[in-house]
């Protein structure tokens, strides 16, 4: 009869060997997935088209001091 540490030897490998083949399987599903994700080409012109109602926003916001109307929750609607 083999001593008890070698039949826990013996589950570990299997298990290991189990987890190795899963990895492997993974491995092999994600490279075929990236292979068939294609990159589409930017468009420039829409891109460029965006930057100045962007670059307002960020101005806006950042310039204005805190507490100011604007950023006050409310501050818009009529007081009754």
């Amino acid at each position: 009869m083999p001593p008890a540490n070698d039949t826990s030897r013996d589950k570990h490998r299997a298990v290991a060997r189990v987890e190795a083949f899963s990895d492997g399987v993974f491995a092999f599903a994600i490279t075929l997935l990236v292979i068939m994700v294609s990159i589409p080409r930017p468009n420039i012109a829409k891109r460029l088209a965006v930057v100045p109602d962007s670059l307002a926003h960020v101005l806006e916001n950042t310039t204005r001091p805190p507490g100011s109307a604007a950023m006050t929750p409310g501050a818009n609607k009529e007081r009754s």
